[in-house]
């Protein structure tokens, strides 16, 4: 299954993250297409979805849940999922937050290690 690009513009939280993302040594792609599903990020190289959730909307458990199944049905098809707080995108110290979560995330999961952070 090829991921399709761009299906939606970006929200401001999901700019920020993308440039977290670039920062990265991996090409990521916005708002692409899995299947029946859009994500926020995918890095195709390495099988990984990036996504930006907001407490609001998370705070519905039907949404929630709805965010569950998609991550176990992408699982089942080889992708790692990573979520972060978009309220962790505002600042320049919540992006260093997030890009450590994610390239913690890679090492735990993939492995992947990167040169340009010391992860404990």
């Amino acid at each position: 299954m090829k991921p399709v690009a761009m299906v939606r513009s970006m929200n401001v939280s999901e700019e920020r993250l993308g440039r977290v993302l670039s920062s990265l040594d991996h090409r990521a792609i916005p708002q692409a297409r899995i299947g029946p599903y859009t994500v926020d990020f995918l890095l195709p190289g390495i099988k990984v979805v990036v996504e930006a959730d907001s407490i609001l909307y998370h705070s519905n458990p039907d949404k929630v849940r709805r965010d569950r199944l998609r991550d176990s049905h992408l699982q089942g098809l080889g992708y790692l999922t990573i979520h972060v707080w978009t309220h962790d995108l505002l600042t320049p110290r919540g992006r260093g937050k997030v890009k450590y979560h994610i390239l913690w995330r890679l090492a735990k999961s993939r492995r992947i290690r990167s040169h340009s952070v010391a992860l404990r």
